[in-house]
């Protein structure tokens, strides 16, 4: 009537209820919704034994409830849920990269894939290094001298532990900080060849850009850090960091 629909419910309805706020809300939300799901129902006023009751066990329950969406489930596969899960997790791996933190690092590292670093925006897995979980967690420590790939141009090989790696080719800028924050889209562009998406065609990257620092190289001197993700079984892994 007048858009408002009189459910009379029994007595079991207050006198079952288990108790607790969350569950309350719960309830009363998730029968409002159904009903106003139906064009001609905006409220729904709750009747018990035919009487208004002033309260539930928490809540006011005199008055007519409206819809409240903020209890529907969103889907999370839709490309908006995952992109703003992705830069809520690019966002966190940067914060583990600034601080060093080898095991919350170790915690997003792809089960099958390992965790790949390329220094350049060209991946080439045979002569970029690739590292599991367990082996991220220890590598800070360690003083092995890894080749990671060649230096664009020269071609000689670049040689660092892991720890110095980290310095000049992962967080060597403050990435959180970065003036332009790019998903699923390249910013910074430069001679080498990039094949992200050819290496990664199951990923989603964000790129954090800073578009230079010295005036006098009229922004040739860009920097950007990019993080490659990719889901397995419903969780989001870290495949590839590139610099």
């Amino acid at each position: 009537k007048e858009g408002i629909c009189t459910l009379d419910l029994s007595a079991e309805f207050v006198d079952n209820n288990p108790g607790g706020t969350a569950f309350e809300a719960g309830l009363i939300n998730s029968i409002v919704n159904s009903l106003t799901e139906l064009s001609h129902v905006k409220k729904v006023q709750f009747l018990i034994d035919g009487k208004k009751r002033e309260v539930y066990t928490h809540m006011t329950f005199s008055e007519p409830f409206e819809r409240n969406e903020s209890f529907i489930r969103k889907s999370d596969s839709t490309s908006e849920a995952i992109e703003e899960k992705l830069r809520e997790l690019g966002e966190n791996t940067l914060k583990a990269l600034r601080d060093r933190d080898m095991e919350w690092l170790s915690s997003i590292v792809h089960p099958d894939k390992k965790l790949r670093f390329s220094p350049y925006t060209y991946v080439n897995p045979d002569k970029s290094l690739a590292f599991t979980a367990d082996e991220i967690k220890t590598l800070m420590k360690s003083d092995k001298v890894y080749t990671w790939g060649e230096y664009d141009g020269s071609g000689e090989p670049i040689q660092f532990t892991f720890k110095e790696y980290m310095n000049v080719f992962v967080y060597d800028q403050d990435f959180l900080n970065a003036e332009e924050v790019g998903y699923n889209q390249f910013i910074g562009q430069g001679n080498t060849l990039n094949n992200i998406f050819e290496a990664y065609p199951d990923g989603k990257m964000i790129e954090y850009h800073f578009p230079g620092f010295d005036p006098q190289y009229m922004g040739m001197d860009w920097e950007s850090l990019k993080l490659v993700f990719e889901e397995k079984d419903g969780s989001w892994y870290l495949v590839c960091i590139v610099h």
